[in-house]
């Protein structure tokens, strides 16, 4: 059985008051995207080369990508008040 740290304490937030993502061209509808960077062989912990998978978030409008940084930065122009 496993028990909850104590420290970590499930929040409730009401959702209509956070900020939403809207792209640069007015739209707010973003779908998940992957592009993979190859880690060579001297700095993989396998000794073998290995993918990393950066995640990013295209949106389907007009297919803008952005990354989270884009996003969730102070001067990001993608993310409005309600």
């Amino acid at each position: 059985m496993s028990q909850m740290n104590p420290l970590q304490q499930p929040i409730q937030v009401d959702l209509s008051k956070l900020k939403t993502v809207i792209c640069s061209c007015g739209k707010l509808f973003f779908e998940p995207v992957q592009s993979y960077k190859v880690v060579p062989s001297i700095y993989s912990p396998t000794g073998k080369p290995q993918l990393v998978a950066m995640n990013y978030f295209r949106c389907i409008e007009c297919g803008s990508v952005y990354s989270p940084e884009d996003i969730l930065t102070e001067s990001s122009k993608l993310v409005t008040s309600n």
